[in-house]
């Protein structure tokens, strides 16, 4: 008898990691779906950070050389 009952709580374990994975790829698509929308404010706002990290030793140099102060830092 025990051993029906564990096979049973074995099978159920299985079902329910099986529905686990599959709602996590469901949810997956849908989360993938809602920022292709938003795509190309992300890929801005990434292009503008990379702007002004590779910008930033430029200004620092120039802030130096012009002696002013720069804007911007806390």
């Amino acid at each position: 008898m025990f051993e029906e009952i564990k096979k049973g709580f074995s099978l159920f374990k299985l079902l329910v990691i099986l529905l686990t994975i599959a709602v996590s790829i469901y949810l997956f698509g849908i989360l993938w779906q809602f920022l292709g929308n938003f795509s190309d404010v992300i890929v801005i706002a990434v292009l503008a950070w990379l702007l002004s990290f590779i910008l930033e030793p430029l200004v620092d140099i120039a802030s130096k050389f012009l002696r002013v102060q720069k804007f911007g830092r806390l």
